[in-house]
């Protein structure tokens, strides 16, 4: 059995695809076996793939006879393949240094209370050149799982890219859940929610990961079309039900940050009212927050008003 198994979604991603593969099979840790999983792509995403289906490493390849359009439900397929205890799903899009399985190896191996290691991420663009580094300085950390999500979850996805994570098996559960598929863009800050409710994370404080951002990449199209909020203010309503303890007083800082979304965030009327009403599920006092920070904002408005 392997010690790692490499889950590598596809769809319509042939250009960086090479790359991404060769950035796996290049790792100076080398138990590990590769499921590549094709979302019925319409480029020459199966021709690459066929170049390695006699390597040794590659342990299953699969050619979807349709597109999901929903790459949460090619998670699921893969961890149900999966031998390895320990899994990483890479992106297809996205590569990684050589040494990633290596130091992840000695973070489980060392640390047998973390269920979840993640290193740090660098932007690249489509030639895979750095855009941003990702501050990733100081020591490594392994922090209570429960105190990172009510900390570091409620109101953001700081996990927000798979290529960077490798997670132990053991904590999730298959099917992964229709709250999870059913999301297109926020499933994994629930699925990283839901196993860091039960174990412990490990912080690499190295850039290891380079995270492609380009024209073809749902993150900007999501974002335009509020998903990072109607579907985040779901896991919150998750979060918030799981850690009630946590959130003790009748509206928190985290409700306050969901408010101002609502507010602030450059959403159609539609799409804000759809907001709002979940945000009401999620706490309903934080229909009187949003109340309260927009009658701040008119009275500056008009205090610059009398003032100018």
């Amino acid at each position: 059995m392997p010690k790692f198994s490499v889950i590598i979604p596809n769809y319509n991603h042939s250009t960086y695809l090479k790359t991404r593969i060769d950035s796996v099979l290049s790792q100076d840790f080398q138990d590990f076996e590769i499921i590549i999983l094709d979302d019925y792509s319409t480029d020459n995403s199966k021709e690459i793939i066929e170049t390695y289906r006699d390597h040794d490493k590659i342990g299953v390849i699969i050619y979807n006879g349709k597109n999901t359009g929903n790459t949460f439900k090619q998670w699921e397929k893969g961890l149900k393949m999966a031998n390895g205890d320990l899994i990483w799903i890479a992106e297809s899009d996205d590569f990684i240094a050589n040494t990633f399985l290596s130091e992840a190896s000695v973070a489980f191996d060392l640390h047998k209370n973390i269920g979840i290691f993640c290193c740090g991420t660098n932007l690249v663009n489509n030639n895979g050149e750095i855009l941003h580094i990702i501050e990733s300085e100081g020591e490594n950390d392994i922090i209570d799982g429960k105190t990172f999500v009510f900390q570091s979850m409620s109101t953001m996805n700081p996990l927000c890219n798979a290529s960077a994570i490798i997670f132990k098996k053991k904590f999730i559960q298959l099917p992964i859940g229709k709250d999870i598929t059913n999301l297109r863009y926020c499933g994994d800050w629930l699925f990283w929610s839901k196993i860091l409710l039960q174990t412990d994370i490990f912080l690499l404080r190295k850039n290891l990961n380079y995270y492609r951002r380009h024209e073809d990449s749902i993150s900007p199209r999501a974002i335009a079309e509020g998903l990072i909020h109607l579907e985040g203010i779901l896991v919150f309503k998750f979060i918030r039900k799981k850690l009630s303890n946590n959130f003790s007083t009748l509206w928190s800082e985290q409700d306050h940050t969901w408010a101002k979304n609502i507010l602030y965030a450059p959403y159609s009327y539609a799409i804000k009212t759809k907001f709002l009403f979940r945000a009401l599920q999620a706490n309903p006092v934080i229909l009187l927050l949003f109340i309260y920070h927009r009658i701040n904002r008119t009275l500056s408005k008009i205090h610059l008003l009398f003032n100018s």
